[in-house]
């Protein structure tokens, strides 16, 4: 089951032209995912965590920037503490963040596969020391999802958790159960789901890969963590261009859009993947009808 697995694994990235680098890490612990909610968007990169490790470069490149937190930070991106930028072959940059100051090295301009660029560090907006790794890609404009970009695949065997959907109306949010009886009419609906970290035993939140919703038998929202982009001065993700907002109500509860309940029964089904594969659905059954 493994072998095919890791058999789909390859042909998708093949097919799907998704690149392939090394982790600038090892251990591969990840902290935050990407495009999880930061309080104000959605998070560009993902944070692995460390203890003063070094940093290695995740695939030749050339070394086209570097910052020491403390010089000038005019027009800089906030929060990045000291960091560098390395552009690969197909215009593929990556971006170290939050690197130990002393350790950036910046000798060399052309960068090898491996070579290690710094050391994990706790500078920039951070709390403890860990990396921020973003991956931009220059030809087609969009962040790109590290981890599916990353090789060897991150090993994950805890699957993610849906705690409860939700419907919303009129600003009131109302938690559905299994037979419940609802109004006819619109509602949007709400997932409140997250993933876990594979290391550790005590819950540690971090987002979800891929979120489908349907409503009796037909797929109604589909939300897939692969890229952000721009549009309009809006970061938007791919799958459905939806910006932050259109995708969190608060942390940890997506918004999965509207539903005209009709009167009579109706079935809803939400499925929440992690990038890995592990899957996790939950279903209720609604009686729409009026008092």
């Amino acid at each position: 089951m493994r072998l095919w697995k890791y058999i789909i694994i390859f042909f998708t990235i093949l097919f799907c032209g998704a690149y392939a680098f090394d982790w600038p890490l090892n251990p591969k612990i990840i902290l935050s995912s990407f495009c999880q909610y930061n309080g104000d968007g959605l998070s560009t990169g993902i944070r692995l965590s460390g203890s003063n490790e070094p940093v290695y470069a995740i695939a030749p490149g050339e070394l086209i920037f570097s910052h020491r937190e403390g010089e000038n930070n005019f027009a800089l991106p906030y929060g990045l503490g000291s960091f560098m930028v390395l552009w690969h072959e197909g215009g593929i940059q990556s971006v170290y963040c939050q690197l130990e100051t002393e350790t950036l090295n910046v000798d060399k301009t052309n960068i090898e596969k491996e070579q290690m660029i710094g050391t994990v560090g706790d500078t920039g907006s951070t709390i403890g020391n860990n990396l921020r790794l973003i991956l931009i890609d220059m030809q087609e404009n969009e962040i790109l999802n590290p981890v599916k970009n990353l090789i060897p695949y991150y090993e994950d065997t805890k699957k993610p958790v849906i705690q409860g959907i939700f419907i919303k109306r009129n600003d009131e949010i109302i938690q559905l159960q299994d037979n419940q009886i609802i109004l006819p009419g619109s509602a949007e609906i709400l997932v409140e789901s997250w993933d876990l970290r594979e290391d550790i035993q005590r819950i540690w939140k971090i987002a979800p890969y891929h979120i489908i919703l349907f409503y009796n038998g037909q797929e109604q929202t589909e939300i897939s963590f692969d890229a952000i982009r721009e549009k309009d001065n809006r970061q938007v993700i791919d799958t459905g261009e939806f910006e932050y907002s259109d995708i969190y109500e608060e942390n940890w509860m997506f918004k999965l859009g509207n539903i005209d309940f009709l009167e009579g029964k109706s079935h809803v089904l939400v499925r929440v993947s992690d990038f890995s594969g592990n899957t996790v659905s939950s279903e209720l059954f609604i009686d729409v009808k009026r008092p």
